[in-house]
C-alpha cells in the first residue's frame, strides 16, 4: 500500500510556493457573463507543466466554463483569449486575488511550441461520437482535418486505440456497438491521436458506474504520468479529485454570492506516485475526502 501524505488544511488558500516547472496555463482577471448572469469573476491561476489539477465546485459554479476558456471554445467577456498577451507574473502555481482594473490575459505554453500554441486535447462529458463514422474514422478525424497522411494517421490510431485499451477490431465498429466505458476510452484515444501537451476534460466519468469510473481514473493518472500531459480536470465528485489531482481549485457559486471571486481556494493532494486502487483504502486518503468535502460545505453554505 502507498504512503500518501495527507493535504495541510484546506480551511486556507496555499500559496504560491515556487515549482521547478515553467507555467503552462496562466490565467489574469478573467471573466465571463451571460447577458446579466456572471458565471466567472476575476480568475486569476497558474498551472505548471506537467501538473494535475482537478477544477472542484457544485454543478453552475463556473468550471465547464472556465475549461471550455481555456481551449478556446469560449471568448473571456474583454475579448483575451488564449495565446494572447504575455500576462504579468504571478506567484507560480498559485490563484491570486485580483482588483477589477487588473488586465485580463490567457496563455497556454508548453516547450517548443512558440509558434501557434501547445497541442491540446479535449475530452467532453460525453463521448460524443460521430454515429455515422467508425471508431476508426473517429479517431482519425483530427489528423483528417490536420491533413495528416493515410500511413500516418493509421500509425497513430493504432498508438491511441492501443494506449487506451482498445484493439484494431474495436476501430472498425460503429459507436453504437460499443458499451458507455469503450465509447469514453474511443473519446480519450481521439483526444490522444494527436499527441497533446495539455489534456482537457469536462466531467468524462460522469455517466458511467463506480467501478468502471474508478477504474478508468486510475488509467488516466497513469497516463498522466507516462506522457507527460498538464492535465486540467472538471468534476463535483470529491473523491475523484482527491485520488486524481496534484491539486484541487475550489469554486464557489456567483448565484450565492454575487460579488465574490469565482476561485475560492487551492488546495494541494501530496500523495506518492504511482496512485493505484489501493490508495482508496487508506486512512489518509479518507481524512483528506472529508477535509475536502468539509471545506466545499463552507463555501456551498
Amino acid at each position: 500500500m502507498q504512503s500518501p501524505r495527507p493535504i495541510d488544511s484546506p480551511a486556507s488558500v496555499p500559496a504560491d510556493g515556487a515549482h521547478a516547472n515553467p507555467a503552462a496555463i496562466v490565467a489574469r482577471n478573467l471573466h465571463k457573463s451571460y447577458g446579466d448572469q456572471t458565471v466567472l469573476r476575476r480568475i486569476g491561476l497558474e498551472i505548471p507543466q506537467g501538473q494535475f489539477v482537478c477544477f472542484l465546485g457544485a454543478s453552475g459554479c463556473g468550471k465547464s466554463t472556465l475549461l471550455r476558456l481555456l481551449a478556446g471554445l469560449e471568448t473571456p467577456d474583454d475579448g483575451a483569449a488564449p495565446n494572447g498577451v504575455r500576462p504579468a507574473a504571478m506567484g507560480s502555481g498559485g490563484v491570486g486575488s485580483l482588483g477589477a482594473d487588473e488586465p485580463s490575459d490567457l496563455r497556454l505554453e508548453s516547450p517548443g511550441t512558440e509558434v501557434g500554441g501547445p497541442r491540446l486535447g479535449f475530452v467532453f462529458q460525453q463521448a460524443n461520437l460521430l454515429p455515422w463514422r467508425t471508431v476508426y474514422r473517429n479517431i482519425e478525424l483530427p489528423l483528417r482535418l490536420q491533413g495528416v497522411t493515410a500511413a500516418q494517421r493509421r500509425a497513430a490510431v493504432t498508438r491511441a486505440l492501443a494506449q487506451v485499451g482498445l484493439n484494431e477490431r474495436d476501430g472498425e465498429k460503429w459507436p453504437r456497438m460499443l458499451s458507455g466505458g469503450m465509447q469514453m476510452r474511443a473519446s480519450l484515444a481521439r483526444a490522444l491521436v494527436t499527441a497533446p501537451q495539455i489534456m482537457l476534460l469536462d466531467e468524462p466519468f460522469s455517466a458511467l458506474d463506480e467501478v468502471l469510473r474508478q477504474r478508468l481514473g486510475e488509467e488516466l493518472r497513469q497516463w498522466h504520468q507516462q506522457l507527460g500531459w498538464t492535465t486540467v480536470f472538471v468534476t463535483h465528485h470529491v473523491s475523484e479529485a482527491v485520488f486524481l489531482a496534484d491539486r484541487i481549485l475550489l469554486f464557489r457559486s456567483l448565484a450565492q454570492a454575487p460579488e465574490a471571486e469565482s476561485l475560492v481556494a487551492d488546495l494541494p493532494i501530496q500523495f506518492n506516485q504511482p496512485r493505484q486502487a489501493e490508495l482508496r483504502e487508506s486512512r489518509e486518503y479518507v481524512e483528506t475526502v472529508i477535509q475536502v468535502t468539509k471545506r466545499l460545505r463552507e463555501v456551498q453554505a
